[in-house]
């Protein structure tokens, strides 16, 4: 396996070709609209050299933003983590792509303006050829941007209606029914970009609170991988359902891994995913002060975050933890009326290999299985 260093170095050295294949090609575009101002070649000549090297160019575009693709779809989900931007370089880069969106803008009416112009006064060519560069610019990094755009589904608006209706089923307890209706939804269409990774995510977390971890673990991978480059907090927040299912399968190594990456990269305020996960990774590494620390809530959780499956999970291990430590604290009976499930066996899956905490489960009512003991 390739180290993460070396994945990254030859992600951006894809990234450079593809800028220097467009910055060589407009260069050329320009020395032969000066060619042709000095008599080197017709003006027929320079069409044709303007036509190619905008073909060529946009293919070798093409190749390379495939090539990085397949590139990053190799490396492994620790490499990936280690390869993807951190916040402050997926801020400048929204903020270019803006740039470049508006410099596009402002070519592609310039060039409008002058065509009029021209056909106003009877001489078409001459101009259009004088801002040859100008359009060539503008249509290759249009390609590039819509090389980039998310992906489309033909049948998009009854996949949306599916994994709404299985978020719906996933949200009042029927988990085995978000799962399999995600399950169909993926098997019988063809979805991609950013909805599959969705559709991923969604089916990632049903699988992982039914306790099938290879199937979370699979389909969490498989929502980074449809992911677009710059996602942000929601490619963070996979990360952590990622982690979680490696840990609730045992994989703490991986898991602690993923999670100490997350932290590393997220400068804001740590979610409440993100401190559901590291307090579930402490609590199977029996480090119940730390699990404490990292589930701990306070008044900045709005309403909405207060009444989430990740909140009352959190509540949950906060008061395993502190039972573990301290019985007699008067904080564990507040914590276990915060974490009361909403529905019989919400939490059954975070006990698969921690018999002490399927115990203490069953001892306050919420867990719908026998205790191994």
């Amino acid at each position: 396996m390739k180290s993460p260093k070396s994945a990254v170095a030859r992600l951006r050295a894809t990234d450079k070709r593809a800028m220097a294949v467009i910055i060589t090609a407009i260069l050329a575009c320009i020395g032969g609209v000066v060619a042709e101002e000095r008599g080197f070649l017709t003006n027929g000549e320079v069409d044709k050299v303007t036509m190619a090297l905008a073909v060529g160019a946009a293919l070798l575009v093409a190749i390379l933003n495939l090539r990085r693709v397949q590139e990053y779809n190799r490396l492994s989900p620790a490499e990936q983590l280690e390869a993807r931007p951190t916040e402050e370089q997926a801020n400048r880069s929204r903020r270019r792509a803006r740039s470049l969106q508006i410099v596009l803008l402002i070519l592609l009416l310039a060039v409008t303006v002058l065509i009029i112009l021209a056909h106003a006064v009877g001489h078409a060519s001459p101009p259009l050829r004088a801002v040859a560069p100008a359009i060539f610019g503008a249509v290759v990094a249009g390609l590039m941007l819509f090389l980039q755009r998310k992906g489309r589904t033909s049948d998009a608006g009854l996949c949306t209606l599916a994994n709404n209706e299985a978020v719906a089923l996933l949200q009042a307890g029927k988990v085995s029914d978000a799962a399999e209706a995600l399950d169909k939804v993926v098997a019988e269409h063809t979805i991609e970009g950013s909805f599959r990774s969705l559709v991923a995510w969604n089916r990632g977390v049903a699988h992982l609170r039914l306790g099938n971890t290879a199937v979370a673990t699979a389909s969490f991978e498989d929502a980074l991988g449809s992911l677009g480059r710059w996602s942000g907090g929601i490619r963070s927040s996979v990360w952590c359902c990622l982690a979680l299912s490696h840990a609730i399968a045992g994989d703490l190594e991986m898991a602690a891994r993923i999670q100490k990456q997350i932290q590393v990269r997220r400068r804001k305020r740590t979610s409440i995913l993100a401190r559901f996960a590291g307090a579930f990774i402490h609590v199977c590494k029996a480090q119940y002060p730390d699990a404490i620390e990292s589930a701990r809530t306070d008044g900045a959780d709005p309403k909405r975050v207060r009444s989430t499956h990740e909140w009352r999970a959190a509540r949950l291990l906060a008061a395993f933890s502190l039972a573990r430590m301290a019985p007699r604290d008067d904080r564990v009976s507040e914590f276990v009326k915060a974490a009361t499930p909403t529905y019989p066996g919400e939490f059954d899956y975070l006990a698969k290999s921690l018999p002490e905490l399927r115990l203490f489960l069953v001892e306050h009512g919420f867990s719908t299985a026998r205790a191994a003991l």
